[in-house]
């Protein structure tokens, strides 16, 4: 991640971060925000490369909870039987383990609890199902299984993402935002944002020599780093203005409503009869007659 290389704070309470750093061909830049921050960081971000690179998407972590991203997950991980009880939830997938030296494939059917008397005790092991070609049905101990994968690439994106909401759900309070750097060789970066900052302090005191010397005034500026980065060899201005700063809902996602048309269940209605046509055969039918 891109150190960070200046600081403009102001008496508004808002601060100007730059950061600087080298990357080298298509690489992601990741960085971390507070959830009330994530506002101020999409209304100000600017990204340069100042080597001729290009940025292509930026994508940041929902506003939506961990615990919401789960439940939209058709899979999930047990607590304290992470790998019998997920294999048996992933019925239907296909799977290859590595088996007494030899690769097995197929479709998970399942697990299966074994219990065996030996020499007067019960053991208990944990078998693998699985459907192999030709309708073969395989059962593996577990313990024999050295190594499994997923050979499903949609079972293996839910379980990403799956164990990214877990992770997301140790710090609920920080949200991720990823810039994707393209461009041959190794570039160099320069990422500014301004974000909600706490206001800079002054402090002053007056020093008295003894011996009748001049007194010395002192300014000393209090400045707080709430910040995750430590600021080493940076550039630190203080800025006594106060700019125009203002809060704007970039972050939530926004629905609109829209109308609803209700199906016509009413019976359909005849067509009217046309009597004009009738009129004038029975005025035929008179005239022949007379």
């Amino acid at each position: 991640m891109p150190e960070i290389t200046r600081v403009v704070l102001f008496k508004h309470g808002v601060g100007y971060f730059e950061r600087r750093g080298r990357v080298r061909g298509d690489q992601e830049i990741e960085l971390g925000f507070k959830a009330g921050q994530m506002n101020d960081v999409l209304k100000s971000l600017i990204t340069l490369d100042l080597s001729g690179g290009t940025f292509g998407a930026l994508s940041y972590d929902a506003e939506e909870p961990g615990e919401k991203r789960l439940e939209e997950l058709n899979i999930d991980i047990p607590q304290g039987r992470a790998f019998t009880a997920f294999l048996d939830g992933l019925k239907g997938a296909r799977l290859e383990v590595e088996h007494s030296g030899r690769l097995v494939q197929g479709h998970i059917v399942g697990t299966e609890t074994w219990e065996r008397l030996h020499d007067g005790a019960k053991t208990t092991s944990h078998q693998l199902v699985l459907l192999a070609a030709e309708g073969r049905l395989l059962r593996l101990p577990l313990d024999e299984i050295s190594g499994a994968r997923l050979l499903d690439g949609a079972v293996r994106r839910d379980l990403d993402r799956l164990l990214q909401a877990h992770f997301a759900g140790l710090h609920r309070d920080r949200k991720l935002l990823r810039i994707q750097c393209r461009g041959e060789g190794e570039r160099q970066v320069q990422l500014g944002y301004v974000v909600e900052a706490p206001v800079w302090k002054t402090s002053y005191r007056v020093v008295l020599p003894a011996g009748g010397q001049r007194p010395l005034l002192q300014g000393w500026a209090i400045v707080d780093n709430t910040t995750e980065d430590d600021w080493h060899d940076i550039s630190l201005s203080l800025v006594s203005g106060l700019p125009i700063s203002f809060v704007h809902d970039l972050y939530s996602a926004r629905y609109r409503q829209r109308p609803v048309v209700e199906v016509e269940r009413e019976a359909a209605v005849a067509p009217p009869v046309v009597e004009g046509a009738m009129l004038l055969d029975e005025m035929a039918e008179a005239e022949e007659m007379d």
